[in-house]
């Protein structure tokens, strides 16, 4: 199960009616719960990394998005990249079920 404060990868979830592929959340509530009949086991927001300055300087200047650097989180895979959050986009995501 994860906790809240947990960076968790999800392999595939879908984004304005497009599925997408691999990327890092931030895990906000881990409280089960349903919106319009679709059940959710936690609620995240998505966390991306920089690919170049003038990428950051842009994400940066919506004041939706939160900057995170490499130093403010402990990755077990080593990551030492900076990134971002973005603070007004949730995702309700439903945890596979455990064995």
């Amino acid at each position: 199960m994860c906790n809240v404060g947990d960076i968790i990868l999800v392999d595939g979830y879908k984004h304005a009616g497009r599925d997408l592929s691999k990327h890092s959340f931030v895990v906000l509530d881990n409280d089960a719960g349903s919106i319009q009949g679709l059940d959710y086991t936690i609620v995240c927001n998505v966390l991306s990394s920089f690919k170049s300055d003038k990428q950051k300087a842009k994400k940066l200047s919506y004041p939706g998005n939160f900057e995170i650097t490499h130093d403010d989180i402990a990755v077990s895979s080593g990551n030492t990249k900076d990134g971002f959050i973005k603070t007004e986009q949730f995702y309700y995501l439903k945890s596979p079920p455990t064995s």
